[in-house]
């Protein structure tokens, strides 16, 4: 993957904002339509812990740069199929889509 320029970056409390988005998301929904790859969804079961971890925003932080560009993915891919009623997740999936698209343009 290569890195995303100055400004498409995604932040912590972004980051934390797409965990919740695709746990819940896919929590609710699951995958019937088989629109996540099976790498997602491992991500989506390696980050559930900070959905609801205190300190979830500064252990997103620490992401490593992969698992960012799959929970945006997920995050976007589930809220495109299934919508939100947060105003939040849908400002942070808007977001994480200029950092989807800069990443699919290079791949």
């Amino acid at each position: 993957m290569n890195t995303p320029p100055p400004g498409t970056e995604i932040s912590a409390g972004d980051r934390r904002l797409l965990i919740n988005a695709a746990v819940v998301l896919y929590d609710r929904h699951g995958d019937a339509h088989d629109v996540l790859s099976s790498s997602q969804i491992d991500v989506i079961a390696k980050l559930r812990p900070l959905a609801h971890d205190p300190r979830g925003e500064e252990r997103a932080a620490a992401l490593n740069p992969w698992d960012v560009l799959s929970v945006a993915t997920t995050a976007v891919e589930l809220t495109d199929r299934h919508g939100s009623d947060d105003e939040d997740w849908r400002a942070a999936v808007e977001r994480a889509r200029a950092y989807v698209e800069v990443d699919d343009a290079e791949g």
